[in-house]
């Protein structure tokens, strides 16, 4: 038995706490890294853990996901992620109303 078998097998039989370990794993990490948790190079003097810690969730999405469906599951959730679900106004109107309104 291999290691890979035998996380694919975890992951199957429990996704929500594999995707759960993932994400605050990749969270703890980028809090942990000094140049990461002190960096402060985003607008507004906005910390790029915050970033990081979001690309893990999506970090552990992906990988719970191939863990469960394989190449399959992994292009859907890829088609799911771009696909444009409103028009494109609105989406817009979410991206820049929190930096309008911090300034």
């Amino acid at each position: 038995m291999n290691a890979w078998s035998a996380a694919h097998r975890g992951v199957a039989r429990r996704p929500v706490l594999a995707f759960m370990l993932i994400s605050l794993g990749v969270g703890i990490l980028a809090a942990a890294i000094p140049p990461i948790a002190n960096s402060e190079i985003l607008p507004f003097g906005l910390p790029l853990h915050g970033v990081v810690m979001s690309l893990g969730a999506g970090l552990a999405a992906f990988l719970v996901t191939a863990g469960l469906s394989g190449r399959a599951g992994v292009a859907d959730l890829g088609r799911r992620s771009v696909r444009w679900r409103v028009n494109v106004r609105w989406y817009l109107i979410a991206l820049l109303s929190v930096p309008v309104g911090a300034t």
